[in-house]
C-alpha cells in the first residue's frame, strides 16, 4: 500500500513513523528542510521537500498511483485544498486533519463537495474520549457493540481479593466470572495481554469485558459500583481546542464545568460560546487560585493545557486535595511510560487518537475500526471475517494465538458475546482483537495476506475492493479555491 502525506510537523511524522512499521510505502513531504532532513535520518521512508499544493509535485510524484493521501499541516485550509487536489490528481482515498472548530461543523460540505473521504479532528476525538472515561468508563460505541451494551472497565484488583494470586484460567472455575474476560492487565506501569497462565497481582489493574448486567452482577458481590459515574462538578485547566470540546460535551450532560484560562481573549470567547460554563482568567499552576475556586469539591480536574508538565503536575495536585478523578492530556511520548507510577487515573495522547481513525483506513475494508488504548501502549483492532479467512469454523482455542494478542470480544448474528476457548468463528463475526504494541507483527500476521494467517486473505479482498471509480468531484476551478482561501502558492498548472 502507498500513502502520501503532506505536512511533516508531529503528527506527519509520527503517522509516518506507525505506517513505516505497519510495511506502508510513505511517502512525506513538507516545504520546511529541517523537517525533512529529520524523517530522512530516523525513518525508512521517502521524504521530499516541496509544497504540497503545487499540481506539478502531484504529477511527478504519480500520484494516481497512491492508495491514500493525508494532509497533515497545521492549517485547515491547507489541507482541505491538498486534499481537493490531491483527489484531482487520481488518489483513492484522502484524509485531512481539520481542527478548528469552525471548520470542523463544515465536515458534511468538506466530504460531499470537496471529496475529502475521512476528517479527522485530534482535539475533537480527544475531548470524546476523556468524556466517555469520565462519563462511563471504556464503552464499545459502534453498531451492535453498543446496543448489546458490551462495556469494558477498569478495576484494581485489590478491590476483588478472590481473583488475587489465582491464574487467570482458574478465575472461571474459582470465583464464577463466566460471561466475563480480562483482555488486559496493567502492571507496574506496563500494560500486558494475559494468558491462561498469568497470575493476578494485588496492585494490578485490570481490564475487563462483559454485558453490562453480567459485570454488574460479578462486581456487585464485591460491593463495586459500576453506575454511571455521578460526575456533576469539573474543573478544565486550559481553554485551547480539547478543552472547548470537553466542555461543551460536558455542558451537554448537564455537568457544571469551570475552565481555567490564562489567555484573556480566549476567555471571553469561552465565556461568550460556552454561556453555561464558568471561566476563570488566571494562571492555572496558581494551586491558591484552584482553591479558591473550590477544587477540592469538584468531580474530576482535567489538565489539557499545551504543557505536559502543566497538565501532569495540577492533576497531581489536584489527586492531593482530594479530587476523585484526575485525567491529563499528554503530547510526549516518553511521559508515557511515567504514568503507571504516578496517580494519574487517565491520560491520553490526542495524536494517538487521530492515527487510530487514519489506520483503520489504511488497514482496509475489512477492518471497522481501530483504536490505540491502554496509554499508547496496546491497540484495539475490530475486523470482521471474510468467507475465505483459514479461520473460519476454527475454535479459538486451536488458533494457536501468539503471546500478547487476544479476542477480547465478538459480534455474532448480531448479538455480543465474550469468546472463550471453545468459541468457533464464523464468516461474518466482528472480532475485537487487543495487541501490545510490542506485538504487531503478531497482528500483522493476521491483517496481512501470509501462509499461516489468521485473516490471510483481508489485504486481497482490501485490494479488490479499493478498485472503485474515482469520488466526483464538484466543478470549482483552483482560483476560485485560492479566492475563498486567501491562499496563494497554489500552482495553477
Amino acid at each position: 500500500m502507498k500513502v502520501m502525506i503532506v505536512g511533516a510537523g508531529k503528527f506527519g511524522y509520527r503517522l509516518a513513523e506507525t505506517m513505516d512499521k505497519e510495511c506502508i510505502e510513505v511517502t512525506i513531504i513538507d516545504t520546511n528542510k529541517e523537517a525533512i532532513e529529520h524523517v530522512r535520518s530516523h525513518l525508512k521512508v521517502m521524504a521530499i521537500t516541496g509544497n504540497g499544493l503545487d499540481s506539478r509535485l502531484f504529477r511527478e510524484l504519480d500520484a494516481g498511483l497512491f492508495d491514500m493521501f493525508v494532509a497533515a499541516t497545521s492549517s485547515d485550509e491547507t489541507n482541505t485544498i491538498a486534499c481537493y487536489l490531491a483527489k484531482k490528481h487520481g488518489v483513492k482515498k484522502v484524509v485531512a486533519r481539520i481542527r478548528k472548530p469552525e471548520n470542523v461543523r463544515q465536515k458534511e460540505y468538506l466530504m460531499n463537495d470537496m471529496g475529502i473521504d475521512q476528517v479527522v479532528n485530534p482535539d475533537l476525538a480527544t475531548a470524546q474520549e476523556m468524556t466517555r472515561f469520565l462519563m462511563k468508563g471504556y464503552r464499545f460505541q459502534s453498531g451492535d457493540f453498543e446496543r448489546s451494551k458490551l462495556v469494558m472497565m477498569d478495576i484494581y484488583a485489590n478491590r476483588m481479593p478472590g481473583l488475587i494470586g489465582k491464574q487467570v484460567k482458574e478465575l472461571r472455575r474459582a470465583e464464577n466470572i463466566q460471561g466475563l474476560l480480562i483482555p488486559a492487565i496493567k502492571r507496574n506501569g506496563q500494560v500486558l495481554i494475559p494468558d491462561g497462565s498469568t497470575v493476578i497481582e494485588s496492585e494490578d489493574l485490570l481490564y475487563i469485558i462483559g454485558k453490562s448486567p453480567r459485570v454488574t452482577e460479578v462486581l456487585k458481590r464485591y460491593r463495586i459500583s459500576v453506575d454511571t459515574r455521578q460526575i456533576k462538578k469539573v474543573m478544565i485547566l486550559g481553554g485551547g481546542k480539547i478543552g472547548f470540546f470537553l466542555a461543551r460535551q460536558l455542558l451537554r450532560l448537564g455537568v457544571q464545568v469551570k475552565i481555567i484560562e490564562q489567555d484573556r481573549d480566549r476567555c471571553m470567547y469561552l465565556s461568550t460560546t460556552l454561556s453555561d460554563s464558568i471561566v476563570i482568567h488566571g494562571d492555572g499552576t496558581d494551586i491558591q487560585l484552584l482553591d479558591d475556586e473550590d477544587l477540592p469539591q469538584m468531580d474530576a480536574f482535567i489538565g489539557v493545557t499545551g504543557y505536559d508538565e502543566h497538565n501532569l503536575l495540577m492533576a497531581l495536585m489536584a489527586k492531593q486535595e482530594g479530587v476523585p478523578i484526575v485525567i491529563s492530556k499528554v503530547t510526549k511520548f516518553g511521559y508515557l511510560n511515567l504514568l503507571g507510577k504516578l496517580n494519574i487515573d487517565f491520560a491520553l495522547n490526542p495524536t494517538d487518537t487521530s492515527i487510530a481513525e487514519i489506520l483503520k483506513y489504511a488497514r482496509g475494508g475489512q477492518i471497522v475500526a481501530a483504536t490505540m488504548l491502554l496509554e499508547g501502549q496496546a491497540e484495539v483492532v475490530e475486523i470482521i471475517i471474510h468467507e475465505d479467512l483459514a479461520c473460519v469454523g476454527e475454535k479459538i482455542k486451536d488458533l494457536n494465538l501468539p503471546k500478547g494478542l487476544v479476542i477480547g470480544a465478538m459480534i455474532h448474528n448480531h448479538q455480543a458475546v465474550v469468546p472463550n476457548g471453545s468459541t468457533v468463528l464464523n464468516v461474518g463475526d466482528r472480532l475485537v482483537i487487543f495487541c501490545l504494541n510490542s506485538n504487531l507483527d503478531a497482528l500483522q500476521t493476521f491483517i496481512r495476506p501470509n501462509n499461516g494467517g489468521l485473516l490471510r486473505h483481508i489485504a486481497i479482498k482490501m485490494a479488490e475492493q479499493s478498485e472503485i471509480p474515482e469520488a466526483s468531484l464538484p466543478m470549482v476551478s483552483i482560483s476560485q479555491i485560492k479566492a475563498a482561501a486567501n491562499i496563494g502558492d497554489i500552482s495553477d498548472e
